[in-house]
């Protein structure tokens, strides 16, 4: 299998044009929306975070392109789609925690290919994916980020979807400590990615939030 590079798979928001969510989503009582796009991409979510309008997701999609542009890797988001773009606060005037999840059209890996390296080392992930050290730089360039760290870089599953997993360790210069996680999952001609974000000191509110919604995502 060809060695993937890493920076452009982990840094990428992938997305694609898929068709809009379905209207019941948010009309039971349950505390998650079930979330369908086209026939087959489908994720839980947590109903009172704040979900981004269609203008503001296009301004990510632009920032993220300016973002790689900055770092010196040629892309563009052109094709990428911002299909959930959501946060939500608890003291401070910055997001407690964030999700998003993007598809983009890719010529790669499929699903049954991810499945097969399930059960392979840290070491051989690097050996296929690249470091996850080479994607530290354009975190470091964040306006005040102080530190850095990778806590995790494995191929983690779900009971359908197997997908990279990478996660960061921020801190910044006024004493916010954050985790930063990303599951990119490669899927023959498209790529998925699902990221999200807490506050490590709110860690036990929101990790459980956001591992139902990875659990339940499935393509």
């Amino acid at each position: 299998m060809k060695k993937i590079n890493h920076i452009k798979l982990f840094t990428l928001i992938f997305a694609c044009c898929i068709s809009s969510t379905s209207a019941e989503a948010f009309q039971d009582d349950a505390s998650f929306a079930k979330l369908y796009f086209g026939d087959n991409l489908y994720i839980e979510v947590p109903k009172n975070w704040n979900y981004l309008n269609e203008e503001i997701r296009k301004q990510i999609n632009t920032s993220t392109e300016a973002t790689i542009r900055i770092a010196g890797i040629d892309a563009s988001q052109g094709n990428n789609v911002v299909l959930i773009s959501a946060n939500t606060f608890t003291v401070s005037r910055n997001p407690s925690a964030t999700l998003h999840l993007n598809v983009r059209p890719a010529k790669g890996i499929t699903q049954a290919e991810m499945h097969t390296l399930k059960s392979i080392s840290n070491k051989e992930v690097e050996a296929i994916f690249g470091s996850p050290e080479a994607t530290l730089q354009n975190l470091r360039a964040l306006d005040g980020v102080k530190t850095v760290k990778v806590i995790a870089f494995k191929i983690d599953s779900n009971k359908k979807m197997t997908c990279l997993f990478t996660e960061y360790e921020t801190s910044r210069i006024d004493g916010l400590v954050s985790l930063m996680q990303s599951w990119v999952c490669p899927a023959g001609n498209k790529l998925v990615k699902l990221a999200t974000s807490y506050n490590k000191d709110e860690a036990n509110i929101f990790k459980p939030i956001i591992k139902y919604s990875w659990e339940s995502l499935r393509f």
